[in-house]
């Protein structure tokens, strides 16, 4: 009899292991896959000023409405809460939606269409982002879970260095090309929809509590639980402040950003190589580092780090007007930051959970996204226009500093 039950554990716990070695390879393909037309998003901004004449109220427009669709992707993670068994459906769903007006690009000439399918993309984006987070928390351990997303993050990035560079070469060669580019690579990201559908959920998970809420709170009951989480966990409750402080520090000086790149008089290769090639070099040498740190030290210490990289992005940007060699060392050192924020942006639900369900958590860090970007990158439109990039690079530097400060104290505290 112990022998029968013996052969059941083994078995079962080989067809764990599969199903975990699977949800692994689909975490990293998908990645790769998504890759491509994340790298020719980042340059949408430039794209559409250089080849549709943009103007400077459209652009501030799109940089605005990309975090502030945040909050209606924070709906999107809290209905996991009233159903956990929509984990697979969620993310399914919502990585098909993220790209799909981006495939009629080729027939369109419309700025408004661009901006409506850079919000669809955005919202949806983040949408999957709850049940991604809560099916690794799900299946991997702590410590394992962090080392695997950096991982995948690594893997991604590297994937971008390479094709961002092909991206710039293809641009420069055929600069009219650039619809049809995001219409192949939206098809792309797509595809992994139907990848992310097989990834393995246990049949019975005992961290998710089903709640039963009336249709007429559903609106109001996903805030009531977000101040919840706020109050009950300290913890949590900083790591939102620190991180709204320092997020509202790079929105206010990221409009700018577009603008002050077309004045430096830079090719689209030698754009993609900034957004791609640089930043993905600071990215990869220190995403091992943030995992490794992460695990070891506190979640406000890590970030007080984390932020500090990133204020020496609108730092060397102050001065890359009289040393141009500086704009390369900025996104050298975004690079570096960007491979601790996502990691630690991402993992902050699980990690701050305890035995909850992490899905709540990862809708407020995406709902806090939302709340700031409804205004903080319009102010930093507002004053670049009336007071020059300069100025707005300043004060995203001082948010920054304020961020690390913040995080400081509260790690002490």
């Amino acid at each position: 009899m112990s022998t029968v039950i013996n052969t059941a554990h083994s078995k079962e716990h080989v067809k764990e292991h599969v199903s975990v070695q699977h949800t692994k390879r689909i975490l990293f393909f998908s990645h790769v896959l998504q890759e491509p037309f994340v790298v020719l998003n980042q340059m949408l901004d430039v794209l559409l000023s250089a080849r549709l004449h943009a103007s400077a109220l459209q652009i501030s427009a799109l940089t605005s409405l990309r975090p502030t669709l945040a909050v209606l992707a924070f709906y999107w993670g809290s209905l996991l809460q009233l159903k956990p068994a929509l984990l697979r459906l969620s993310i399914t769903v919502a990585t098909g939606l993220a790209t799909l007006f981006f495939l009629f690009t080729p027939w369109v000439d419309s700025i408004s269409y661009f901006i409506m399918a850079e919000a669809c993309f955005w919202l949806f984006c983040r949408a999957a982002i709850p049940a991604q987070m809560e099916i690794l928390k799900i299946n991997f351990a702590s410590g394992e879970r962090e080392r695997l997303f950096s991982q995948a993050l690594s893997l991604s990035y590297v994937s971008g260095m390479i094709i961002g560079p092909i991206l710039g070469v293809i641009l420069k060669a055929s600069p009219e090309v650039w619809k049809q580019l995001f219409c192949i690579t939206a098809i792309l990201y797509s595809l992994t929809a139907y990848l992310k559908n097989g990834f393995c959920i246990p049949h019975k998970n005992p961290e998710f509590t089903e709640l039963k809420i009336p249709l007429s709170q559903l609106i109001i009951e996903p805030w009531r639980q977000s101040l919840r989480l706020l109050k009950s966990n300290v913890a949590f409750r900083h790591f939102q402040i620190g991180f709204f402080i320092s997020g509202a520090g790079l929105m206010f000086a990221k409009p700018s950003i577009p603008g002050f790149l077309t004045s430096l008089n830079l090719s689209f290769l030698e754009i993609f190589s900034l957004f791609t090639l640089l930043e993905g070099c600071g990215f990869i040498v220190a995403s091992s580092f943030w995992a490794r740190y992460l695990a070891r030290r506190s979640v406000s210490r890590a970030a007080s780090r984390i932020v500090i990289c990133f204020a020496l992005h609108p730092l060397c940007l102050l001065f890359a007007n009289v040393h141009p060699h500086l704009a390369f060392v900025a996104f050298f050192c975004y690079g570096v930051a960007q491979a601790g924020s996502r990691l630690l942006w991402n993992m902050a639900g699980p990690l701050l959970c305890g035995n909850e369900s992490s899905a709540q958590y990862s809708s407020v860090n995406i709902l806090a996204v939302g709340i700031r970007g409804a205004f903080v990158p319009v102010l930093g439109g507002i004053c670049t226009a009336f007071f020059g990039t300069h100025i707005s690079f300043l004060i995203g530097l001082i948010c920054l500093l304020l961020g690390a400060v913040y995080f400081s104290l509260s790690h002490k505290s």
